[in-house]
């Protein structure tokens, strides 16, 4: 018969434990194996550590933050591609918009050619009494008249006369002999000369205008030059009459005039 060794209490033969206090007896079993310790009134004793369970664990959650990681990268790689996207897209708008607000949107050439400064003519003004400089073209005759085809050679005058009226005359030679091949009245201010034809006071070779024709032969200083160009038509004549003028003494622009001297 065996007892408690601590609170005295009578064992049933082959008991672990007391059934008294729950003190371990220490007999061992009859196999020789001395079992671990049991719980005792409601003590939790964890179960041994799994190491195998344990590293399945571990390669999970590495494996996780690792696709987490190539998550995080492809959404980053993303939003770069998208913000460079979007400020090439807010430059060209705001090119687009600047070109339109300083006179329209022009697509730039691939290449140019010219790289010198933009020409710039020294006359910027019409005068009284100034001499102009240029070519005459006759073109696209057609009828019985002498009117040869061909470009000439011709000199300009704004002048004006005794009574101080202003007149616009081309001629065909420096000396400005012989009579002008065109003359009519002009009225002048800085920029513009606009022409005031009456009844038979303004001809074009052998030609009366007409105060219809005043449109045709009223001009603008564009850069320092001045051009006109005129359908002429009756009765089975026609030609088309033009001509461009420099200032006399004047640099003329040799990548956009349509004569050079």
């Amino acid at each position: 018969m065996a007892f408690c060794t601590n609170c005295g209490a009578k064992l049933e033969d082959g008991a672990k434990f007391c059934t008294n206090c729950g003190t371990k007896t220490g007999q061992p079993e009859e196999n020789g194996y001395v079992p671990t310790e049991e719980p005792v009134k409601g003590e939790y004793i964890p179960p041994a550590e799994n190491t195998y369970f344990s590293s399945a664990e571990e390669e999970k959650e590495a494996a996780r933050k690792k696709k987490n990681r190539t998550i995080l990268i492809v959404i980053l790689a993303v939003a770069a591609v998208a913000i460079g996207l979007i400020v090439v897209m807010v430059s060209l708008l705001f090119k687009l918009s600047k070109q339109i607000i300083d006179g329209g949107y022009t697509e730039e050439p691939e290449s140019s050619e010219y790289s010198g400064e933009e020409f710039v003519s020294s006359t910027t003004q019409l005068k009284e009494n100034s001499l102009w400089y240029g070519f005459a073209e006759i073109s696209n005759h057609s009828g019985k008249e002498g009117y040869e085809e061909g470009v000439y050679e011709v000199w300009g005058i704004i002048g004006t006369d005794d009574a101080g009226r202003t007149f616009f005359e081309l001629y065909d030679n420096y000396d400005m002999e012989n009579g002008p091949v065109l003359s009519y009245w002009i009225s002048l201010s800085p920029y513009y000369a606009e022409a005031e034809i009456g009844e038979e006071d303004a001809w074009l070779l052998d030609i009366y205008l007409l105060e219809e024709d005043e449109s045709y032969f009223s001009f603008v200083l564009d850069n320092g030059a001045i051009e006109v160009w005129y359908p002429y038509e009756f009765e089975g004549e026609s030609f088309d009459f033009y001509f461009f003028l420099r200032e006399e003494g004047a640099e003329w622009d040799e990548e956009n005039d349509p004569y050079i001297p």
